[in-house]
């Protein structure tokens, strides 16, 4: 190996010799060039600890955003099954409202016709249930009934024939009215689902 020599000065006025061998400076110069690389392998081994940190979150995220669209998609389904069962449902309900704000009245013979029973079984357990009472000769419901639009009043107007006619003009006799009981259809609902046996 050869050698070279340097001079420089280290104080004012004087000169120094360094004599510097080949193999040190190949030697300095490759452990510089060890430590750039154990600098960038450091350096290599902290952004694959970030990439791996980042991809983890990422997949992560990924599930998450895998999991709200299965959310979405199931919200999406559920919406349209709803949307179908109120399309399904709506005739149902306005028949409904249609039949329970009828003006048509049933009787209380209809109506238990309907339950298998008689009329008077029927008003019996009503009043059994204090719904109705009678009265004059007539139901009437009790007042926590009596405003819920289950029954109506109804007058029927007869005559008696005039025992003093001939037959040859006719001539009404006494006329009376009697009012009774009928039920609508909201009342005549509420009477099924009082299960009412007989």
């Amino acid at each position: 190996m050869w050698n070279t020599w340097s001079h420089y000065a280290d104080t004012p006025g004087a000169t120094c010799f360094l004599f510097i061998n080949a193999e040190e400076i190949l030697r300095a110069t490759l452990k510089e060039k060890e430590n750039l690389l154990k600098n960038q392998q450091v350096q290599i081994d902290q952004q694959k600890k970030l990439i791996g940190e980042q991809d983890t979150e990422i997949r992560r995220l990924n599930g998450v955003v895998d999991e709200q669209v299965v959310c979405i998609a199931k919200n999406g389904e559920n919406i349209i099954q709803l949307e179908n069962q109120v399309d399904h449902l709506l005739p149902k309900a306005l028949y409904t409202d249609n039949v329970l704000n009828s003006v048509s009245c049933y009787t209380t013979t209809q109506i238990a016709k309907e339950l298998g029973i008689t009329a008077q079984e029927l008003n019996r357990q009503l009043c059994a249930l204090h719904i109705q009472y009678y009265q004059s000769g007539q139901y009437l419901l009790y007042a926590d009934y009596a405003h819920m639009g289950l029954a109506k009043s109804r007058t029927r107007y007869s005559t008696l024939p005039d025992p003093h006619c001939d037959g040859a003009q006719e001539k009404l006799g006494t006329a009376y009215t009697h009012t009774y009981l009928v039920w609508t259809e909201r009342g005549r609902k509420f009477i099924h689902l009082l299960k009412v046996k007989g």
